[in-house]
């Protein structure tokens, strides 16, 4: 076994930096070691988003903070295959059904490395991924095609607000907590990412994760593990190290200013109640490498003859070492290793060499549609080795289209985070859990949420509205929109003459929201309609508090002389003072805000297990092509094996 350990910092009293344990494990039994490298790098805090400022977040416990992170692979490394991640189960992630459509809750910025059109790993492009809340409905679906564009002309893509039909072929039947959405152009073509996000034990194909490891993310690359899917040539030819991602995950939702509706102001993450050290897990795998030559099959044109050649290297027709010719198929097992005239297409199937999961055997399709020999790069064990290619006995190693050829590393990172200076005792078994471990039998069994009568994700003891219809969004104090604009026109009663101030709530819990209703009355007590109102913030605790998205707000007066606002009080626990001005009369309320109450704290026992190496006893499903944690580490490549055959627009099998 080799373990690999990575760059471990702290960065002031909130850690969650990964320490990635690896171990090689050795796929059928083969006879020779996995020469490729394997040492990702990361580091995570907490991040206020509304600041330029890193690593600037809240630990207090309860408090409301977004998550920065950073991701590195070195130069030369071989790529990722899967990464699935997990926030511990204390930590608040928002129901994706308590979130407006379109919301801002994410970015994601990256560095990919690339070889375009048969050329050296030097092509770099720096894509950012604007990360919208979308629905977790499957009711409306909508194609791949179709989901980049914006069909009812609502300022988001229509994958925002219908549910894309190929998660629903890749994940039949499952129900997702939150899903995030963004895209971009990349090389001109139209990219999208999927976060998905599960709730805790929730089977993820086959794999059953341990609850105890918390909500599972992966993350869908275009459409990538359809089976419905053909893939098409690109000017990609190859996915390469070194590569690098930074993913910012927003504490509360941010106005998207393309919508017609204010959307900020939600609470999307917020830290554990109880101070102590929580552990992240993030599972992961590389490529493939069945000669171990150290390159990974979706780079070596000749997987089954270890190569000195550099395929990240040179260019097209430039010879070099160990590629006499220079097109990009090494001496090894090149039928014409001093060709004068070599082809960038030896097979003519329109996929470039060094594009081509088999370049020798023609497996591709025409601009036209029409399949160019058997099938379209067809790989059925999918370790980047087209069927036509992997020959049972190939170069006395290979063993089929339908078994994987080649060792892959697998490994689990373990991510201590710190909330209000620590304490307490990590789980002492997060390595032995499915899918890092075998699987574990607690004794202490999981503990019972506590009663929520209306169902509403609020306690009933911290619910201050009672009640709330099946399927409404409620605010951190368990209350609609509705309920408490009933509320503050309940508490305002009666008009009198001049302006009139009410609250809906008087005191909330931070991250929560409460309604303003402002009356105005003439002389005689009749209500005045069509006066405007403007609410204002006058004082408040920290910096983030705001009247639907703005310090000020003018409404105007509705038949009954009522104008309404929101205020969504923000993160920090104190006095909000909102004032009220119509027609020279100013009136103002006072509205408290409490931090969140304590929870459960986290086990105790010892630390053993943490900071060791550890086998991870499950393989890489062929469905993580690329998989990945919102709010945790993001990655834009790490899928050599599909992606630069499969990023173009995706046609259906018919």
């Amino acid at each position: 076994m080799q373990g690999i350990l990575t760059d471990l910092r702290w960065l002031g009293t909130v850690t969650l930096l990964a320490v990635l344990l690896a171990v090689v494990t050795l796929i059928g039994g083969a006879d020779h070691s996995f020469a490729a490298t394997f040492n990702p790098t990361g580091e995570a805090c907490l991040d206020n988003e509304t600041t330029p400022a890193k690593c600037d977040g809240d630990s207090t416990p309860g408090a409301i903070s977004g998550i920065a992170t950073s991701f590195n692979l070195p130069k030369g490394d071989a790529n990722f295959s899967a990464v699935i991640s997990f926030t511990p189960p204390e930590w608040f992630v928002a129901n994706g059904n308590d979130i407006p459509d379109g919301a801002l809750v994410g970015k994601l910025t990256a560095g990919a490395t690339l070889g375009l059109i048969g050329g050296a790993c030097d092509g770099a492009l720096t894509p950012t991924f604007p990360m919208m809340d979308a629905t977790i409905s499957p009711s409306s679906q909508v194609t791949f095609d179709d989901g980049f564009k914006d069909a009812d002309s609502d300022g988001v893509a229509d994958a925002v607000t219908k549910y894309p039909d190929f998660l629903a072929r890749i994940f039949p039947g499952q129900t997702l907590r939150a899903r995030l959405y963004g895209q971009a152009k990349v090389t001109s073509v139209d990219v999208s990412l999927n976060f998905l996000i599960f709730n805790p034990g929730d089977p993820i194909k086959d794999i059953t994760p341990d609850p105890k490891l918390g909500y599972p993310s992966v993350t869908i690359l275009q459409n990538i593990g359809d089976p419905d899917i053909q893939p098409a040539s690109t000017a990609i030819s190859d996915f390469c190290s070194p590569l690098t991602s930074n993913t910012i995950t927003f504490g509360t939702s941010q106005d998207n200013p393309k919508t017609a509706a204010n959307e900020g102001g939600k609470v999307y993450r917020k830290n554990p109640t109880t101070a102590g050290t929580y552990v992240f897990v993030a599972y992961a795998a590389s490529l493939r490498d069945a000669d171990g030559d150290g390159l990974e099959n979706s780079l070596d044109t000749c997987p089954f003859n270890p190569d000195t050649w550099n395929p990240r290297a040179g260019s097209f027709g430039t010879p070099q070492p160990g590629d006499s010719d220079g097109d990009r198929i090494p001496d090894t097992c090149d039928p014409n290793p001093n060709d004068t005239h070599p082809s960038i297409d030896l097979d003519q199937d329109a996929y470039l060499n060094t594009g081509d999961n088999c370049p020798q055997v023609a497996n591709g399709i025409d601009t036209a549609g029409t399949v160019l020999g058997p099938n379209n790069q067809k790989d059925s064990d999918e370790d980047g080795i087209g069927d036509e290619c992997d020959i049972l006995g190939a170069g006395g190693i290979g063993k089929g289209p339908n078994v994987d050829d080649g060792e892959t590393l697998k490994l689990c990172g373990v991510n201590p985070m710190q909330v209000g200076g620590g304490g307490g005792t990590p789980d002492t078994k997060v390595l032995d859990r499915i899918p890092c471990g075998a699987g574990v039998a607690d004794v202490t069994p999981t503990p019972t949420p506590p009663p929520d009568a209306d169902g509403d994700g609020v306690p009933d003891s911290a619910d201050k509205c009672a009640g709330t219809p099946a399927g409404t969004s409620v605010n951190a104090d368990g209350c609609s929109a509705k309920q408490i604009e009933d509320l503050a026109k309940k508490v305002l009663g009666t008009l009198t003459s001049g302006l009139s101030l009410a609250t809906g709530l008087a005191n909330v819990t931070v991250g929560s929201s409460t309604v303003l209703a402002a009356g105005f009355a003439d002389d005689a007590g009749k209500a005045v309609a069509g006066a405007a109102v403007t609410f204002k913030i006058d004082q408040q605790p920290g910096s983030d508090a705001n009247l639907e998205g703005q310090a000020q707000v003018t409404k105007t007066t509705d038949a009954q002389g009522v104008a309404t606002a929101t205020l969504n009080v923000g993160s920090k626990p104190g006095a909000i003072v909102v004032s009220a001005a119509a027609q020279g009369k100013t009136k103002t309320v006072t509205v408290n805000v409490a931090a969140a109450a304590a929870g459960p704290g986290i086990g105790s026992g010892p630390i053993s297990g943490i900071g060791t190496l550890a086998p991870v006893a499950a393989s890489v499903p062929a469905w993580a092509a690329f998989v990945t944690a919102a709010g945790g580490i993001g990655l834009l490549v790490g899928i050599g094996t599909l992606a630069s055959r499969r990023l173009t627009a995706r046609r259906r099998r018919d």
